[in-house]
């Protein structure tokens, strides 16, 4: 019953902490997505402003 509980609260322990890790990723993915893909539509409107009014 020992063994129960502490590998309970060992993966409990172990759960919250990787949660908090993933929070934090995910915290640093969302804006990094979206300046991403603000910078890539820049990069693409860009290149077909240079290449459509070429005469």
């Amino acid at each position: 019953m020992t063994n129960f509980l502490l590998t309970n609260l060992f993966s409990t322990f172990l759960l919250h902490r990787n949660l908090q890790w993933h929070r934090k990723l995910v915290w640093i993915a969302i804006p990094l997505f979206f300046l991403f893909m603000i910078v890539q539509a820049e990069y693409i409107v860009n290149r077909l402003k240079k290449n459509t009014f070429h005469f």
